[in-house]
This record gives C-alpha cells, structure tokens and sequence, in this order.
C-alpha cells in the first residue's frame, strides 16, 4: 500500500474506499449516495482526489493482497488497521456522523468478509 499523510483527504479517501469495497464489488448507489449526502465535501476530499485515490487503492490491493480463491482477493488484519490508524485527528473523527461507529464498521467488515458462510454472490454472513 502507498503511504499518505495521516490525516490527510488522501487517507480519508482510502478509508472510503475500503469501506466502499468491503462487500466486493463497488456499487453506483454506494457513490450515488456519497453525492446525494454530500459525504466527500464534509470531510475535505474533491472528486478528482477520491476518483484518484479510489482506482490506487484498487491497484495496491491487487498487487498487495492475498488471492486464496480465484476472483477473491483478502486484505491482511494488519493493513486494515494501517489504514484505520491513519486518521488520528479527533476533529476529523468527529466529522460526520459516528465517526467513531463507521470505524468499528469497517473492523466489523472485514471481520465478516473473512468469516462466511455466503448469502449471496459475494456477501459474506457474519457470525
């Protein structure tokens, strides 16, 4: 994974993008409701930033992550906490709403994409 700047719209961006992808696949009512929301401008990060840090995020992963099965792709414990550790600051913390809610989210996630078993398709059932 590229390094950013802790705090910054670059590691806020990732974090999105994690959470965005978590289920698998990237949805347009996922983005729909970014705009919709106006999620992207209340923590500082244009669309040409996210667009930007969204298709790296999506390059690291494929020449980071480990590939048990083909067309699934698994992201180590320790870099998902690498990416939730890189937003230290309390104001940005608490932009938002929950800010602190939506971290344990994405450790939920990814706690259940490696669990299964699998409702449907590519969404794995936590347990």
């Amino acid at each position: 994974m590229r390094n950013y700047t802790t705090d910054s719209a670059e590691a806020t961006a990732r974090l999105i993008s994690l959470a965005l992808l978590a289920d698998g696949g990237l949805d347009n009512s996922e983005l729909d409701s970014l705009e919709k929301h106006s999620i992207l401008d209340q923590l500082g990060i244009t669309p040409d930033t996210f667009d930007r840090v969204m298709h790296e995020f999506c390059n690291d992963v494929l020449q980071s992550a480990r590939s048990p099965n083909i067309g699934q792709i698994e992201i180590d414990p320790e870099v998902i906490t690498h990416l939730l550790g890189d937003i230290r600051s309390p104001a940005l913390q608490k932009k938002g709403a929950a800010r602190d809610a939506r971290y344990r989210q994405c450790r939920l996630v990814h706690q259940r994409c490696r669990s299964g078993p699998r409702i449907s398709g590519h969404e794995p059932l936590g347990t």
